[in-house]
């Protein structure tokens, strides 16, 4: 499984949270360590990375700065032959 999220904190954070709702089950010891006095995980964690990218190199998730990008693509749309 491979996970992309923007370089921000709340967006990583749902990405973490949303993967914890569909992989709720894991194996102690296998699947992440098992309970000790150094660590203490939520029992059934999994931890699965989540990969960004820095802002400027980012074009995948490019949701947010792009004002410029929303009103050419609003513009297409209305001059599209589906609304015409």
């Amino acid at each position: 499984i491979y996970i992309r999220s923007t370089d921000v904190n709340r967006t990583i954070t749902s990405a973490m949270a949303v993967l914890a709702g569909m992989f709720p089950n894991g194996i102690a010891g296998k699947d992440y360590p098992k309970e000790s006095d150094e660590v203490n995980w939520p029992r059934g964690w999994i931890p699965i990375p989540i990969h960004t990218i820095e802002l400027k190199r980012d074009h995948v998730c490019v949701c947010h700065n792009s004002r410029k990008r929303i009103e050419i693509g609003k513009e297409n749309l209305f001059d599209s032959f589906y609304l015409r």
